[in-house]
C-alpha cells in the first residue's frame, strides 16, 4: 500500500493507528537517506506522485473490479 496518497484513503495504516504511526516514521527514514522513488501497490489504478519530497510510483492492476 503506498504511505500516502493525494485523494485515496487506502494507505499504509488506514485501519489501523499503530501502522499509520509506522507509516509516518518510515516515511521519515526514507526521506532522511534520500530515497528518491518508492514503488507501492495495492489500488487498482496507475499513478506517479511526490509528497514531501518522495516520489511515488503506483503500480496498478489489470482491471479496476476488486476481488471479493
Amino acid at each position: 500500500m503506498p504511505l500516502r496518497h493525494l485523494v485515496s484513503g487506502h494507505v499504509m495504516g488506514e485501519d489501523s493507528r499503530v501502522v499509520a504511526e509506522e507509516a509516518v516514521k518510515l516515511e521519515e527514514l526514507l526521506i532522511k537517506n534520500r530515497v528518491e522513488v518508492l514503488w507501492s501497490g495495492h489500488l487498482h489504478y496507475s499513478d506517479d506522485y511526490e509528497i514531501g519530497g518522495l516520489r511515488t510510483m503506483l503500480v496498478g492492476a489489470l482491471t479496476r473490479a476488486r476481488a471479493r
